[in-house]
């Protein structure tokens, strides 16, 4: 299947395996963090861990009936929008911090 910008689509993505996909992605940002080498890994840290929040948030709104062409198409690679409308599901309702996730994304 392809969206309107003709990427492929894959049909078989859902919640489950999206939010496996972006804790694969967090647990590689953890050990390229961890490793001795800091100043040259800056760039592949802040994608591993953007790309984690991204697909966790997809997730999250695809749980929620947001259909994966949607999500492709309106929502990209832009974290504030998908934040904006993850909040308005009430994700970060019982959060100590919400707007901790907002501050991160802008930085």
């Amino acid at each position: 299947m392809a969206n309107p910008q003709g990427q492929t689509v894959m049909s078989n993505e859902d919640e489950l395996s999206l939010f496996s996909t972006a804790n694969e992605f967090y647990r590689a940002a953890i050990i390229v963090n961890e490793t001795k080498i800091k100043p040259s890994t800056s760039l592949p840290r802040y994608y591993l861990f953007a790309h984690s929040i991204e697909l966790s948030y997809k997730s999250y709104l695809l749980r929620n009936g947001i259909a994966l062409e949607i999500l492709i198409s309106k929502y990209k690679d832009n974290l504030l929008r998908a934040l904006r409308q993850v909040k308005s599901y009430g994700l970060l309702d019982k959060s100590k911090n919400p707007n901790f996730h907002t501050q991160i994304i802008k930085k």
